[in-house]
């Protein structure tokens, strides 16, 4: 007999911080951001940081025209 996983309402969830590091990766990026967005865990407690060292494919510029302050990049140089 298994038992339903307990839910734990919105308000009581930590706030998570998801770290992407990326090398000319755009398309695998934004993706992966995606895939982030659509997971059950309420927006409002997820904070997106993309790790970029130095691509020259645009990921930086990607991320920042699609996600706006949603996906945060810092860019290595």
């Amino acid at each position: 007999m298994h038992n339903a996983p307990a839910t734990i309402p919105d308000d009581q969830l930590p706030d998570i911080e998801v770290g992407i590091l990326s090398f000319n990766r755009a398309a695998e990026t934004l993706q992966t951001i995606e895939i982030l967005l659509a997971s059950e865990y309420p927006p409002e407690r997820l904070q997106i940081t993309v790790i970029d060292n130095a691509s020259s494919d645009g990921t930086p510029q990607s991320v920042r025209e699609r996600y706006g302050a949603r996906g945060r990049v810092i860019e290595l140089p």
